[in-house]
């Protein structure tokens, strides 16, 4: 799509996701002759593609969660639709319990 539209605003919002990830050291890096053992958990990733209100491109690389048994982690991160929190933010209210909310951003 960048060629046709004779930009990079797609390319750019990729290597901008890759780039945060590695700074943040979410991967490690392995040679291609390693063999995981039973520490490792396989699963999928793909790129999920947006374009935001103010139309700049945003690319986010994410994990198949339903594939990675998350017992084991300290840290789990998740998107809700909005509709769902609405809901629960109806059930609470409802059953007078206190509500807190949280959000999780990169700061560059």
């Amino acid at each position: 799509m960048d060629k046709s539209n004779g930009n990079s605003l797609w390319q750019d919002a990729i290597k901008l996701e890759i780039t945060s990830l590695i700074d943040l050291e979410c991967f490690e890096f392995k040679p291609s002759n390693f063999l995981p053992g039973n520490k490792f958990q396989k699963t999928t990733l793909m790129t999920v593609f947006d374009v935001k209100q103010d139309l700049c491109r945003k690319a986010r690389l994410v994990a198949g969660g339903h594939l990675v048994d998350a017992l084991d982690h300290d840290i789990y991160s998740s998107t809700v639709k909005g509709i769902s929190v609405k809901l629960l933010h109806v059930n609470a209210h409802k059953a007078n319990l206190k509500q807190l909310c949280g959000d999780v951003a990169m700061l560059m």
